[in-house]
């Protein structure tokens, strides 16, 4: 006797996305677009509103907390009070964009083991979740490789961005005047605030 099929529809009702300062940061929007209207977080969710315009998103995250970690421990506690609450058993896209604060020998240590433990996690609580991990504006190739490994074993998909990072034109720039939620408007004076995606990125 066959199996019966099943499709599965491409198009999510329920999506939570973790990100880091690219997600949220100053100002509630993403580091550095000019305003709420302009980052990858709302260009991703609109399209996806075109498509379902019922699709749940989560509000913006920013967990470079979990990036931040040096050991296991830390991060599957973070895990636990942070990550685990914002899924659900109907989340059915997760998008992960972090790996751009894993900057140090400490950081770096256990990251490539707890990658594939978070994504394990996150299937154990929204089994029916695809994942997909975004990668990276700051970061190495070394760095990438890992996040791929455990994507690849642990059943997510790695969307590569190193190539946009690397191009001239996708940074911002010093001197750009951004826009908060609130209105409150600022001029980019830290060169690290100008290296992040302006809103071409």
């Amino acid at each position: 006797e066959l199996g019966a099929l099943s499709t599965v529809s491409q198009i999510p009702n329920e999506v939570v996305i973790f990100g880091n300062s690219l997600t949220k940061t100053g100002g509630e929007i993403g580091m550095a677009a000019s305003d709420q209207y302009h980052d990858w977080y709302y260009l991703v969710t609109e399209y996806m509103k075109s498509k379902n315009a019922n699709v749940k998103v989560n509000p913006r995250t920013n967990m470079s907390v979990w990036e931040s970690a040096t050991n296991s421990a830390d991060r599957s506690a973070i895990f636990n009070q942070q990550i685990k609450p914002v899924l659900t058993a109907n989340t059915d896209l997760v998008m992960i964009q972090l790996v751009d604060n894993v900057n140090t020998p400490e950081k770096k240590a256990t990251f490539a083991q707890d990658a594939r433990t978070l994504i394990k996690d996150i299937h154990a609580v929204s089994p029916k979740a695809r994942v997909f991990w975004i990668a990276y504006w700051f970061g190495n190739d070394d760095l990438l490789g890992q996040i791929k490994d455990a994507c690849n074993a642990e059943n997510a998909k790695l969307i590569d961005i190193s190539d946009i990072a690397k191009m001239s034109d996708t940074k911002s720039y010093l001197g750009a005047t951004r826009t908060g939620v609130n209105g409150e408007t600022w001029q980019i004076t830290n060169p690290g605030e100008a290296m992040h995606p302006g809103d071409k990125g």
